[in-house]
């Protein structure tokens, strides 16, 4: 199963990967949601774990939420689990 970490902290990205590494492979890493339908076209991803937060001093969770729309149009069968720190 091919897992997708999308994050702006780079420390972040690399905790996940070291801690779902056993679980999962390939993982992709991405430090924002561009390109985020680049990612998904091949039709191999079947998991996505989006930060919510990716402009600096908002913490609405607006860009998380418009990555989950990318993501549910680009492929409705990915599941996503939406995160924060």
């Amino acid at each position: 199963m091919k897992v997708l970490i999308i994050d702006d902290d780079a420390d972040v990205l690399r905790a996940a990967r070291i801690a779902l590494a056993e679980e999962f492979a390939p993982i992709a890493l991405a430090g924002s949601t561009d390109g985020l339908e680049r990612h998904l076209g091949a039709g191999d991803c079947e998991l996505v774990l989006l930060d919510m937060n990716f402009v600096t001093g908002d913490r609405s969770g607006s860009s998380g939420l418009d990555g989950l729309a990318r993501v549910r149009s680009s492929d409705p069968a990915v599941s996503v689990i939406l995160m924060t720190a």
